[in-house]
């Protein structure tokens, strides 16, 4: 991801020269700015990039990067578009590993939180299931204690791994399909989730 906006692929051969490739400008990175720690499937170079206002721009990686059109996680919930303006309250994404991807299924989880725009540092109250590829809200998940880190398991009866804040923070285990919370581990420390795509 670049300043500019613009998305940069680089490919460098075994031998010869390497190739710088940019995409055209798509997000504006002074307004909503798109997180770096966005998910992209290593095995095909599909990804989903999240802007702070909850804007999701699905992106092909390659030679040439194509990025398709953004959507709304709040319009697939039924809610009204999210903006950026700095009073606006609205549920926006937050937190530190925010996103998580269950590669086999499309699946998109994001740690939300109710805020004003650039509150994309703030825990998350619930984690919201989307469908990548329809487009759609699946489910809320309500959190107990507040998250800033959030992990899937790539089997075919996925777990999600939320951490909780703090010193005294918690690691829960959710059923990643159903949302039932299934265990809790109070944690000492600060403990992070690496999504291992």
């Amino acid at each position: 991801l670049c300043g500019d906006g613009t998305l940069g692929a680089v490919t460098l051969p075994p031998a010869g020269t390497g190739k710088a490739v940019f995409t055209k400008p798509f997000f504006k990175p002074d307004q909503d700015p798109v997180f770096d720690n966005s998910v992209v499937d290593r095995t095909t170079g599909e990804g989903w990039l999240l802007t702070y206002s909850g804007h999701i721009f699905p992106v092909q990686l390659g030679a040439t990067p194509v990025i398709g059109k953004p959507w709304s996680i709040t319009v697939a919930a039924g809610l009204p578009e999210s903006g950026t303006g700095v009073q606006e309250l609205a549920w926006r994404p937050g937190g530190a590993q925010l996103l998580a991807l269950h590669r086999a299924s499309h699946r998109l989880y994001v740690l939300m939180h109710p805020g004003n725009y650039w509150t994309q540092k703030s825990n998350g109250t619930e984690v919201w299931v989307l469908d990548g590829e329809r487009h759609t809200l699946i489910r809320r998940i309500k959190l107990d204690d507040p998250g800033y880190g959030i992990g899937v398991t790539q089997d075919d009866k996925p777990l999600l791994f939320v951490i909780g804040a703090g010193w005294s923070g918690t690691l829960s285990v959710y059923d990643a399909t159903t949302g039932a919370k299934l265990r809790e581990r109070k944690l000492r420390g600060y403990f992070g989730l690496v999504p291992g795509l």
